[in-house]
């Protein structure tokens, strides 16, 4: 009796023993606390899109997604933003925050740039490449003025109860087909417009703003009065001053 306890203490040992020297195993030396390396090599990285900024702005936020969803904890995976192109005879930018997922890089001048985001684990390593190109500021305290836009008048019909009342959202999108005025932050313009007929110029204060790409310009005002109504489909001169 006694020999058969001491041989099941001996193995009950021997579990602890394993168990402990595998635990160890499992949180080797240079992984992240609290998580465990994965056991395959990083995803392959998809190019989010290359970018195109004028160099009045001179900054871009550097971000990436992986191609695979199986496998995706971004603490898993160490990180690295490097500049590996630039024009000749300028410095290299400066990248914030160059070991996370994402960056932000300053500092460029007119030409072409490609920024490498290289992730890497101990089973292995993706990267990929993004490009920039910085177009030189000609636009800077000039104005533009965009001719023959139109308004869209959308009106939305709201209902609580037995009451009952329209919302006008008047939306003017314009597309001149001049990506060079867009390649600036909406901080760097100062936007009015102009109804047909009229002849002063009147601020989009109130407006919702987006550049929806590099041609194209949206402004939305919400809950307008209904006097908006009859400039639907009307046209208005649309006027920037590049600051």
């Amino acid at each position: 009796m006694a020999a058969n306890r001491k041989t099941q203490w001996i193995a009950l040992l021997s579990g602890i023993l394993l168990t402990a020297v595998t635990g160890m195993q499992s949180c080797r030396k240079g992984d992240p606390f609290g998580i465990i390396q994965s056991d395959n090599p990083p995803p392959a990285i998809q190019n989010v899109r290359d970018y195109a900024i004028s160099e009045f702005e001179d900054t871009i936020n550097l971000r990436f997604k992986f191609n695979s969803f199986s496998d995706i904890v971004y603490e898993r995976y160490d990180y690295s933003w490097t500049c590996v192109q630039k024009p000749d005879g300028v410095n290299a930018p400066t990248i914030l925050n160059a070991g996370k997922p994402e960056a932000v890089a300053y500092g460029m001048k007119p030409g072409i740039y490609q920024f490498k985001i290289l992730t890497t684990n101990k089973k292995g390593q993706s990267s990929e490449t993004f490009q920039v190109m910085v177009m030189p500021d000609t636009l800077k305290g000039k104005t533009i003025i965009i001719p023959d836009q139109r308004w869209l008048v959308l009106d939305s019909v709201t209902t609580i109860g037995t009451v009952k009342w329209t919302r006008w959202n008047p939306k003017l999108i314009t597309s001149p087909r001049r990506p060079d005025l867009f390649f600036r932050k909406l901080s760097g313009m100062y936007i009015s417009y102009r109804n047909e007929g009229e002849s002063d110029w009147k601020t989009l204060d109130g407006f919702e703003q987006a550049i929806l790409n590099d041609d194209t310009f949206w402004s939305k005002l919400t809950n307008a009065p209904e006097s908006w109504k009859a400039l639907n489909n009307k046209k208005t001169d649309f006027r920037i001053y590049f600051r």
